[in-house]
């Protein structure tokens, strides 16, 4: 297939790649053809900058992206980032940040707001229980990470990102780089409290298009962040494409933002 040259190369192949590895993957049939199909992806672009892409785990991304890369409407998009980005990989972060919208509103249970202080308030509960527990606890006062590790896995790993490393050091090296069991758990007790504060990014979330405006907020509160510009436009034209519609404008975001701010929260 031929794409436009206004499209990024960095997502011209990737889609390139996934669609070869996809056609390869019909032809086997075996009980474990499901596992090494996913392999097969993470081997091929291990050392890719587009690797974000291929754990994308469902086909709408790969139509999704072909929309992007080819839809007319999408060259001035991709072309008033190609101003701004400092490297390829900022186009993967677009599209990363397009698809995460998506699948984090049809996995949103569309809470109230009382609802969701109450689960908050039971996380932070839970957390802060297990925490005293475990510090309580004595076999868990040398529980590390790496433990969680297994000796195959340490040798994949080192394979792949060309590691000195030998097999024996490798979990204790892994482990030493990630956060211990409590830090993680306060991280979530943290990220709870700040889920039951802020308020739901759609105000009325059961309404027609609601799937909407939370794309349109979303994708502007990352182009705010990333680039401290609204672009406006470039919302616009994005949620059109993606949805399949063709009355989206930049009025219409800029009117939707301004009406309902948007919190930005790290």
């Amino acid at each position: 297939m031929k794409y436009p040259d206004w499209a990024p190369n960095i997502l011209v192949k990737y889609l390139e790649d996934r669609r070869s590895i996809d056609a390869e993957s019909v032809s086997d049939t075996g009980v474990n053809s499901l596992a090494r199909f996913k392999n097969m992806r993470i081997k091929v672009c291990f050392n890719k900058r587009y690797l974000p892409l291929f754990l994308l785990p469902d086909d709408r991304s790969v139509i999704r992206l072909e929309k992007l890369l080819t839809d007319p409407r999408m060259k001035n998009v991709w072309g008033a980032l190609r101003r701004r980005v400092c490297d390829d990989e900022e186009f993967v972060s677009f599209v990363l940040t397009c698809n995460r919208a998506l699948d984090e509103w049809r996995g949103d249970l569309k809470l109230k707001a009382s609802e969701r202080k109450a689960i908050a308030q039971e996380i932070q509960d839970t957390v802060t229980k297990l925490d005293a527990l475990i510090t309580k606890t004595p076999c868990f006062d040398y529980y590390d990470i790496h433990h969680l590790f297994s000796d195959v896995e340490i040798r994949t790993a080192r394979k792949d990102l060309e590691s000195s490393e030998n097999v024996s050091s490798g979990g204790l090296v892994i482990g030493a780089r990630f956060p211990t069991i409590s830090d993680i758990l306060k991280d979530i007790s943290r990220r709870a409290k700040q889920y039951g504060e802020e308020e739901h990014p759609v105000k009325k979330p059961n309404s027609e298009n609601a799937d909407i405006h939370y794309f349109v907020r979303k994708l502007y509160q990352y182009l705010q962040e990333k680039y401290n510009r609204p672009l406006y436009e470039v919302v616009a034209a994005t949620t059109e494409v993606v949805f399949d519609r063709q009355n989206i404008s930049s009025d219409y975001v800029r009117e939707l933002v301004r009406r309902y701010p948007v919190a930005f929260c790290s």
